[in-house]
């Protein structure tokens, strides 16, 4: 309890942007503490609200502080864009995520995607803030705020902020040349993305013209499918902007029809995985925004937020999330050449083995030929030359001659004979 003591006494609402951010810092550290059990954790959670409680003092400092932060800290940074990369570009992620494990972060930072990987730093932090009550998560919300509503709102106006920077980039990807000219413009898929801005803008206006005309109950209700008369709107501009997303997610499907039929990119693999992560965002920003509890649904989206922080640091799982089209391709390629290498019958066997005999022939006067220039006596350099084009007219013969050399077989025939 001494540790908890220290920290209720440490935090100056006061104090610079990076003290105050190094306390939020310590608190999930505290909470954290070694990691081995969330009921643990979720104990102290308690630990932290009682202590609160019981000292008014603190608590207005508390309620300080976090007026201060909300005022500070960028929020819209962490729903929107946190788990993306700044371009949509797989060597400039690469390079994030390189730079990101070679270079600390700061705490003197107003971006709270920068911010939060160091207030959360591990898997665990994900685990504990799901695993909390709907009951602490409001005892949280009374020690925060005194004034809900007016948080109500501006989460909302930072939820609808974060829609609309995410709604730009699907749009901007969407409207790159590299996407929009493998789109299938027999269905006018090249066009799904023309109406975002719309169908997001009549949805902002219905929104908060409900807002101010209705009580925050009624709002939240929207989206429900039990929706009173006045929240219609709400609930079919929210349908036509979900129908939307879906005619662009099915848009750039034709895209990756073309890229089956005309090769692969790993970079183009990269922004069509970005966009479709992005469409994703948008409807859980969707579901956060007309939620009957935003709390909760603030606190899950947190959680869902640190495990995304940590799937964003492996660049490992980044290599291997892109290049597995190209893999798929690869080997698709492989077993169509590797048929040719496959025998069904009497008469395509003895055709395989004459052109085997061929290839055969070829490579063993090869291998004389390098015998020979290796008698030349000939230095390192162009001993290595001379035998390397010996050998690599061999093989351009062997194709032009249409024989074929059995060392290949293996190679090309176990992909075909697993697809």
């Amino acid at each position: 309890m001494s540790e908890l003591r220290s920290l209720l006494n440490n935090l100056n609402p006061d104090a610079d942007l990076a003290a105050r951010h190094v306390w939020l810092i310590n608190l999930f550290a505290w909470i954290r503490g070694d990691g081995a059990s969330v009921d643990g954790a979720v104990a102290r959670v308690q630990s932290f609200i009682d202590a609160a409680a019981a000292q008014p003092e603190f608590g207005m400092r508390l309620k300080a502080w976090w007026r201060t932060l909300r005022q500070t800290v960028e929020v819209t940074t962490l729903l929107a864009d946190f788990g993306f990369a700044p371009r949509t570009a797989f060597f400039s992620e690469l390079g994030v995520r390189l730079r990101r494990k070679m270079l600390p972060g700061t705490p003197e930072t107003i971006d709270s995607a920068e911010l939060f990987p160091l207030v959360a730093p591990t898997r665990f932090d994900a685990l504990w803030l799901a695993a909390l009550t709907e009951k602490q998560i409001d005892q949280l919300v009374a020690l925060l705020t005194s004034d809900v509503a007016a948080d109500t709102l501006a989460w909302q106006h930072n939820v609808m902020d974060a829609l609309t920077y995410c709604n730009a980039q699907i749009r901007a990807t969407g409207f790159a040349p590299e996407l929009r000219l493998r789109m299938d413009t027999a269905n006018d898929d090249d066009r799904a993305f023309h109406p975002l801005s719309a169908d997001l803008d009549a949805l902002r206006l219905i929104f908060f013209k409900i807002y101010q005309n209705n009580s925050t109950a009624v709002i939240q209700n929207a989206g429900s499918g039990s929706l009173a008369a006045d929240n219609e709107p709400l609930d079919a501009a929210i349908a036509s902007y979900r129908a939307r997303l879906e005619t662009c997610r099915q848009a750039i499907n034709g895209v990756y029809v073309h890229l089956q039929d005309n090769g692969i990119s790993v970079g183009l693999v990269f922004m069509l995985r970005q966009l479709r992560e992005r469409i994703v965002r948008m409807r859980e920003l969707l579901d956060a925004l007309t939620t009957p509890k935003p709390a909760v649904t603030a606190v899950k989206l947190l959680s869902r937020r640190v495990t995304m922080g940590q799937d964003g640091k492996s660049i490992g799982a980044l290599i291997s999330a892109n290049s597995t089209l190209l893999s798929a391709k690869m080997a698709e390629r492989s077993s169509e050449v590797g048929e040719h290498y496959i025998t069904r019958d009497g008469a395509e066997y003895r055709t395989m083995l004459g052109k085997a005999m061929g290839g055969g022939a070829i490579t063993a006067f090869t291998t004389l030929l390098k015998f020979m220039v290796m008698g030349f006596g000939l230095t390192a350099f162009w001993g290595g030359f001379w035998a390397g084009c010996v050998y690599a007219g061999s093989f351009v013969l062997i194709q032009l001659l249409q024989l074929t050399l059995a060392t290949k077989q293996p190679a090309m025939t176990a992909p075909a004979m697993a697809a």
